[in-house]
């Protein structure tokens, strides 16, 4: 997974680069996969009204992660609660 993301030459050669630009060690204690569409995002237009299957190949699709420090991605949840998003409390008839 942090293949994609890891820097191949100069002198950062075998650090990562996040989703938000840091360069830090692969085995950083501190790292997290950070989903690019956020899974509020997600639930909000489509997940409410999908299968347990189909919700699951979403949370673990890695073209739709990238790798963030655990202080970084949380913050962003915490930006996004601050704005106002929350997660739609109805589920859709496909929803099981």
């Amino acid at each position: 997974m942090l293949d994609a993301h890891t820097i191949q030459n100069g002198p950062n050669k075998g650090m990562v680069r996040t989703a938000d630009g840091r360069i830090v060690a692969r085995d950083h204690p501190d790292m997290t996969m950070e989903h690019n569409t956020a899974v509020v995002d997600h639930w909000n237009q489509r997940g409410y009204n999908m299968t347990r299957a189909e919700r699951n190949d979403f949370y673990n699709d890695r073209s739709n992660l990238s790798p963030m420090l655990r202080g970084d991605n949380s913050a962003g949840g915490g930006r996004m609660s601050a704005a106002g998003v929350r997660y739609r409390q109805d589920v859709g008839p496909n929803y099981r």
